[in-house]
């Protein structure tokens, strides 16, 4: 897959608010190299605060939101690579 198009991109009320990225965890795992997707986080529109930058490429990560979100979609998809390495184990155990 193209590295432009691995990661997750944020959208807010169809438009894209942040370009796709992990959110922070490791990017060493194999996994990381087939993760792609979207997400609609319409709710940061309805804060007080603009979260967006002016190009609607990023989120301002810094707020406290947001770092909260963040964290929140690290551990997401920490999660899911964790179940996909466990997965691709039993496949490979099946297999053999």
């Amino acid at each position: 897959m193209k590295a432009n198009l691995r990661g997750i991109t944020l959208f807010a009320n169809g438009r894209m608010v942040n370009i796709p990225e992990f959110f922070g965890p490791s990017e060493s795992s194999h996994f990381y190299s087939y993760a792609t997707g979207w997400l609609n986080i319409d709710f940061i529109d309805n804060w007080e605060e603009d979260v967006i930058s002016t190009n609607r490429q990023s989120i301002d990560w810094e707020n406290s939101k947001t770092s909260e979100l963040r964290n929140y979609l690290a551990s997401c998809l920490s999660i899911i690579e964790r179940k996909w390495r466990e997965s691709r184990k039993e496949k490979k155990t099946k297999c053999n």
